[in-house]
């Protein structure tokens, strides 16, 4: 028997997600369908354990904390709910979910933006606000919009980390 594997969209088209709640919401509605599932099945047909990819991290950009802090939230949220919604939670989940983001999106260049040489040539962008790294000092609309496709195959899976927007995922 094969693992699940969640394959769900951070977004609605190929694009920088970091600096959104993209990676919060695509988790825990994952996490929901997971649960709705193991309502209407019998008990061995349920869900028990699946496998969730570094959501948002491929064409999304979202640097690998920002992705496993968000994951954990929707967990967190999903897990363990609250009891009632009032604006001092919604408030405090916003907050919490929006500073796992090194990303300053501005109209020019990032006030908290640092580049500091690393060696060897290499040079890296630094968030002054958070101390994370800043994946593009850019605003999002100069972010080019590259091709973005999905495929499902059986067989041995493998998800490397993509830098381009064209990758394929595919099922164990």
């Amino acid at each position: 028997e094969h693992p699940w594997l969640v394959h769900a969209p951070t977004m609605r088209v190929p694009l920088i997600i970091d600096g959104t709640d993209a990676v919060y919401n695509a988790t825990r509605a994952a996490l929901l369908v997971i649960f709705q599932h193991n309502k209407s099945v019998a008990e061995y047909k349920k869900i028990k354990s699946v496998v969730f990819p570094a959501m948002g991290a491929g064409c999304g950009q979202v640097p690998p904390e920002s992705v496993a802090r968000q994951m954990r939230l929707a967990w967190d949220s999903f897990s363990n709910p609250p009891k009632a919604i009032n604006w001092q939670y919604a408030s405090a989940r916003q907050n919490a979910v929006f500073s796992t983001t090194a990303y300053c999106p501005s109209k020019t260049l990032c006030p908290n933006a640092r580049t500091e040489y690393i060696g060897s040539g290499d040079y890296r962008t630094y968030c002054k606000k958070s101390g994370g790294v800043c994946i593009s000092p850019r605003p999002q609309s100069d972010i080019r919009i590259g091709a973005h496709a999905h495929g499902v195959e059986i067989g041995a899976h493998g998800h490397p980390l993509h830098t381009e927007c064209s990758h394929a995922h595919s099922l164990v």
